[in-house]
């Protein structure tokens, strides 16, 4: 792999990477999210401290919910030697892993004051004296925070469209959401449509669709076990399925190719009468994220059936770059980001349309889809996302030492 260059600090401004950095997203080591991959291959020289919050939809009464709040409050209560600190990397600070105590409620009154004093608290108790760190944010629920930790920078790093998640504080999240882009320095998006919609008062924005672990997703690895007993041909989808997906198209493809196997493949937050019923549909519980390449190595199509409304119109599916790595055909409802993808990418917004381009993509080879995305692919490494990422906030925290 190409080693990259990382900016130095220029005259006049920090040097970002020999600050320590405070990420707020979801729970570290949970399951590899963008935030992870990028900080992951961001060669820091100071501690990372991660900044585990609660959930931005209302609980429900399901067992994952309450098992993840068990878990939440374990931390808060004992939190374990894993909890606090992990081994560095070969050219990084260690990470800091903080569960600070925070409100389940909406974000609202004392909730969200208590929030705010819990936060500044625990992270300022785990920064080293005198610390400017550069906080990067996933969450609108940090803009009461900008400001109060000291930082050399305070970036908005824009992963989806929580004003439109089912079961979220829609209303409250907006007002923060609103709040945040009007104090923060500078936003990084991972879809065009959240770059246009949230536009920050500063003007710093930075267009950052996700990466792909080249070396991981690339390599040819033999199909996992679990699918030996599933026919072909397969068509798969490997993630969470939940409000987003397109179910009557995801129901009718289903019924209209009795001679094609579809396995689900992951978490399920909902539950649709008709994967149960269907005779060709095999579902298989979330493997761990080392087995990922193994289970679309035994797909012979991937399929990502997303609505392509409301929160669908933000969707850059962080799968997607790593079903093209592992030469998987690719069938998929239009979302804005698959814009300018390779031929392998086939897209449909209908049963109608999305039917024929499955049997189309039956028909791609491995070693065909394999080489197409190898070309594309050049430049879109984690490796290649976060020397994007540091050389724009090295250039950003320039601009504010020159004001």
């Amino acid at each position: 792999m190409t080693e990259r260059i990382y900016p130095q600090s220029p005259n006049g401004g920090q040097d970002i990477l020999a600050q320590p950095w405070v990420v707020f997203a979801d729970d570290f080591g949970r399951h590899p999210s963008s935030a992870q991959h990028l900080m992951a291959n961001l060669p820091r020289r100071q501690p990372l401290v991660w900044v585990n919050t609660i959930g931005l939809r209302r609980p429900s009464f399901s067992v994952s919910d309450a098992r993840r709040a068990f878990g939440v409050v374990r931390r808060w209560v004992a939190p374990t030697e894993d909890d606090q600190t992990q081994p560095p990397g070969d050219r990084q600070g260690p990470v800091h892993v903080i569960s600070p105590a925070m409100s389940p409620g909406a974000p609202t009154g004392l909730s969200r004051r208590f929030n705010r004093w819990s936060l500044v608290r625990g992270i300022q108790a785990a920064l080293p004296e005198g610390a400017r760190p550069v906080v990067l944010t996933t969450l609108p629920l940090t803009s009461d925070l900008v400001g109060l930790l000291n930082e050399s920078l305070h970036v908005y790093y824009c992963v989806d469209d929580y004003t439109q998640w089912a079961g979220g504080y829609q209303t409250a999240l907006r007002q923060l959401e609103d709040e945040l882009l009007t104090r923060v320095d500078g936003v990084a998006a991972t879809s065009r449509h959240l770059l246009n919609t949230r536009v920050p008062r500063s003007g710093r924005s930075l267009y950052l669709p996700h990466g792909v672990d080249l070396d991981r997703f690339g390599a040819e690895v033999p199909a996992h076990p679990t699918l030996a007993a599933v026919p072909s041909p397969r068509v798969g989808y490997l993630g969470l399925l939940d409000e987003r997906h397109d179910l009557e198209l995801w129901q009718r493809v289903v019924s209209e190719m009795p001679d094609v196997h579809f396995v689900l493949v992951g978490p399920r937050a909902i539950e649709p009468s008709f994967l149960h019923k269907a005779h060709n549909v095999t579902l298989i519980d979330a493997v761990p994220y080392e087995e990922v390449p193994s289970v679309l190595a035994g797909f012979d199509v991937a399929i990502l059936p997303y609505r392509i409304d409301g929160a669908g119109r933000s969707i850059n599916p962080l799968k997607g770059k790593e079903i093209l790595a592992a030469g998987v055909p690719l069938v998929a409802t239009p979302l804005p980001e698959f814009e300018g993808w390779p031929e392998t990418v086939l897209l449909a917004s209908t049963a109608s349309e999305m039917v024929p381009a499955v049997r189309q993509a039956l028909a791609i080879s491995r070693s065909s889809a394999r080489a197409t995305a190898e070309q594309f692919l050049r430049g879109e490494s984690w490796s290649d996302k976060a020397a994007l990422l540091a050389s724009t906030l090295q250039n950003w925290c320039t601009e504010k030492a020159d004001v």
